[in-house]
């Protein structure tokens, strides 16, 4: 780690957390099962299982895996679809004094054999179905391990011992350790008072680090886990029947889930906290819950964090007043033991709930990872600025990552793999908004003259796909390739990636623009028609020549628009929306959900 010192502009005072009575996952889950053998821990589509019970199970495992070489920091990557296997597996990589290595057996096979080499795995966890997803390193198996003839007694875990180790933006392993994970909740339990009557659906993939919250909330604490299949995570109206017949108490989304979630129907009665996170909360899209609710409903708070800073590093508990102010997305005040430093606007967070590092990338982590006053502090590439009631505002990336629904995505990852296909010039991959929800989008550049072409296009299209959906998983798969030009670039050169540009139909419908308007000026992307001295008459006969053009039927709001509610930018989305994205089957066949 490097000893460099960020400056601090400003810091948030910092309240100590109660001590955590326990020193690991591994002694806090011994805990638990001590106190609610007979409670039921966990419940999936293939059967429930109680405390004595999941502990049974796990423990036989984990005394395998000790067999096997297991112990302080070692890596073991977990291969195993949602269901009880999944929790026994995560739990018996736990007691086993490991570090569990969470390996979604949805994403590509190249992924998954990339992910158990990075961490050079002695052995891998995995299920008779998914054993031979790592044929290259030996298997014990959550539903079938070998006897131990002569097991060894139950590893001593310390808190600084790796508790997992997670891929969540790229190809880079956050390493979090034990400590870290039970400061989650010991900070927090004054907010949320969680115990054994609660209920959480296990509802993100556990390569996400939303689910270290739900797996642990529940079973520290010993309540009840709910494993949700991945078609009901996707669906909204089957997870609000779900949450409702589960009885769940707890629910944890990002706020376009949540958007969705609300207008499934009404609040399920035994809801009592709902946890924003993942991504930017605009706060206009909670009016139909505080309308619904006020401010007496359950709790509803918004969150901000990262994998490097164990899921949580502050809370905000949203009320009515929030929806003064619109334009600010809220992420609260530090969790207490969390100190958060300004260096300009770029937000440093210090603490216990800040990880050890990344694995096997000494340069990375020394550039984000620096000792502010003898404490690790993390470098968030988030801004920030203070708001006047202590809490803080988020304001955008210092750097080009995205975030979509709650994952991080380092574009140059998914760019890299479109331009390996041969007839790709370039590409730029930023987010676009379809239907108030953030998506992946593509810029491709092919080769000159060929633009225009929409056969050669969507050829080269669904080649681009089909790459991408065999080299990167569900979450990195962008859901729109468009073709332009050439790729923008600021004045010095550099490719600039907030004005992706005009696409081939925003350049091929400027033209058509400027012959329905009978002028030699360029318009802009957002001069609405009126402005520019179009009338409604003319406005129709450009829509009839654009649905010719294009051989399309535009929607009956755009036809039946007013000249100055259209735009080039606005028209040109829903030409693409019928022209240049995915067919149906081709979404099943390349975007099945982590």
């Amino acid at each position: 780690m490097s000893n460099a010192e960020p400056p601090a502009q400003w810091e948030h005072r910092r309240a100590q957390p109660p001590p955590a009575r326990a020193r690991s996952l591994a002694e806090a889950f011994r805990l638990a099962v001590a106190e609610h053998p007979d409670r039921v821990a966990v419940t999936a589509d293939d059967g429930e299982l109680t405390y004595r019970d999941l502990a049974a199970r796990a423990e036989r495992v984990a005394a395998a895996l000790r067999a096997a070489g297991v112990g302080a920091d070692t890596p073991v990557p977990l291969i195993a679809d949602p269901g009880l296997d999944l929790v026994v597996g995560l739990v018996a990589a736990t007691l086993s004094g490991g570090a569990y290595v969470p390996v979604d057996p949805a994403v590509p096979e190249l992924r998954i054999r990339w992910l158990v080499a990075d961490c050079a795995a002695q052995v891998v966890l995995a299920t008779t179905r998914t054993a031979g997803f790592a044929p290259d390193v030996p298997a014990v198996l959550v539903d079938d391990p070998d006897e131990v003839a002569d097991p060894a007694p139950p590893a001593q875990v310390a808190g600084t011992d790796l508790a997992y180790v997670m891929h969540t933006s790229g190809p880079t392993g956050v390493l979090v350790e034990h400590r870290s994970v039970l400061h989650l909740f010991t900070a927090t339990d004054h907010w949320f008072g969680f115990d054994a009557d609660d209920v959480w659906p296990l509802l993100h993939s556990v390569g996400f680090d939303s689910s270290v919250w739900e797996l642990w909330g529940a079973l520290l604490h010993g309540g009840r886990l709910v494993v949700v299949p991945r078609a009901v995570a996707r669906d909204a109206r089957r997870l609000h029947a779900l949450v409702t017949a589960e009885s769940v108490t707890v629910l944890n989304q990002t706020p376009t889930a949540f958007r969705h979630f609300q207008a499934a129907g009404p609040t399920p009665p035994s809801l009592r906290a709902v946890v924003l996170g993942g991504e930017p909360l605009d706060v206009g899209t909670l009016r139909p819950w505080f309308a619904r609710h006020g401010d007496t409903g359950p709790q509803l708070a918004t969150t901000y964090g990262s994998t490097e800073t164990t899921v949580l590093a502050s809370y905000h508990r949203l009320t009515t007043a929030d929806l003064d102010s619109p334009s600010v997305s809220p992420i609260g005040r530090p969790l207490p033991g969390l100190a958060f430093h300004l260096a300009g606007e770029e937000l440093f967070i210090s603490g216990p709930g800040v990880a050890r590092g990344y694995l096997n990338r000494a340069a990375r982590t020394a550039r984000r990872f620096v000792v502010r006053d003898g404490e690790r502090t993390f470098r968030t590439g988030d801004r920030v600025r203070p708001l006047p009631d202590g809490g803080f505002a988020w304001l955008g990336r210092t750097d080009d990552q995205l975030t979509v629904r709650g994952h991080r995505v380092e574009p140059a990852e998914v760019e890299a793999v479109v331009n390996q296909h041969p007839e790709v010039e370039a590409c730029l991959v930023t987010t676009t908004a379809t239907a108030g929800d953030p998506e992946l989008t593509a810029y491709v550049v092919p080769p000159p003259g060929v633009t225009g072409d929409p056969v050669w296009w969507e050829r080269l299209r669904l080649e681009v796909a089909g790459r991408v959906a065999e080299a990167l998983p569900h979450h990195l798969r962008p859901h729109r390739y468009l073709p332009v030009a050439e790729l923008p670039r600021t004045r010095d050169g550099e490719v600039d990636r907030a004005n992706p540009g005009h696409t081939t139909t925003q350049h091929l419908l400027t033209q058509l623009w400027r012959e329905a308007l009978e002028t030699r000026d360029t318009p802009t992307l957002t001069d609405d028609f009126a402005t520019l001295g179009g009338t409604r008459d003319s406005l129709r006969r450009l829509l009839c020549r654009v649905e010719h053009h294009f051989g399309i039927t535009l929607p009956p709001e755009t036809t039946t628009a007013d000249p100055d509610e259209i735009t080039i930018a606005t028209l040109a989305a829903d030409i693409d929306a019928r022209t240049l994205a995915p067919p149906r089957s081709q979404d099943r066949a390349h975007n099945h959900a982590d």
